[in-house]
């Protein structure tokens, strides 16, 4: 039941993020023709705007805290460029952000601690990936006698993951990959079979591996998701 939802999320986010996508090209094709008001594309192709859109992509994948942040940041600064905002309010709203951001690490903390355990040296134990990476990154090696993928999200950040010590799980295994000016690196064993389905926009993502080996077709690691200036490469060893 777990794959099936995370299957289903991932479905859904690429869905939602083809319709933005769609959506974005009619507005520009909109005003390139004239069609659009310049006030009003002013407002609808902002970086702000670039934020809310991806916050809203966001929501439809299972990490939703960050995607939370994104709207509240890009609401802010989008609002801030129509109205003008009250100095009290942007005092308060800053503030207000950062102790969100903590309560949202700290609940999220909670949740992973069973789960999830650090073992030594930037080693982890754990039969699912869960990264999130923004303005930063880490570089690890994960133990597990049965892999089943996960999800990496990598905003100007990004991570090093080793599954070489790694066994994928019999059947189909997804990575849902979200990658914005930021991406990952994955070092897998040679033996796997990885399928690379990922949209592309100014990014992507290089399968850089040196076969060795009969391939295990009865286990599939899927690399699925979305790359804007962004990605990342599979390698089979550590250089």
């Amino acid at each position: 039941m777990e794959r099936k939802c995370s299957h289903s999320d991932s479905k859904m986010k690429r869905i939602v993020f083809g319709l933005v996508v769609i959506t974005a090209g009619v507005l520009w094709l909109l005003r390139n023709s004239g069609m659009l008001d310049d006030s009003v594309s002013q407002i609808i192709f902002s970086w702000p705007m670039i934020l809310i859109a991806f916050g809203f992509i966001g929501l439809f994948s299972k990490q939703k805290e960050f995607p939370v942040i994104m709207l509240l940041v890009g609401g802010f600064f989008l609002y801030s460029n129509i109205y003008d905002i009250p100095f009290e309010f942007r005092k308060m709203f800053w503030p207000a952000l950062i102790i969100l951001i903590g309560i949202m690490i700290t609940l999220k903390a909670t949740k992973i601690i069973g789960p999830k355990k650090k073992i030594k040296g930037g080693e982890r134990s754990n039969d699912r990936l869960d990264e999130t990476h923004v303005f930063g990154g880490s570089e690890f090696t994960l133990h597990s006698k049965n892999f089943q993928g996960g999800e990496i999200t990598a905003v100007f950040g990004g991570a090093k993951i080793n599954l070489l010590e790694c066994e994928l799980a019999e059947g189909e295994h997804e990575i849902d990959l979200t990658a914005v000016f930021g991406g990952f690196s994955l070092i897998v064993p040679s033996t796997w079979q990885i399928k690379v389905d990922i949209t592309n926009i100014f990014g992507g993502v290089a399968d850089k591996r040196i076969s060795s080996g009969a391939i295990d077709e009865s286990r599939t690691l899927v690399i699925k998701g979305t790359a804007v200036f962004g990605g990342g490469e599979i390698k089979s060893s550590l250089d």
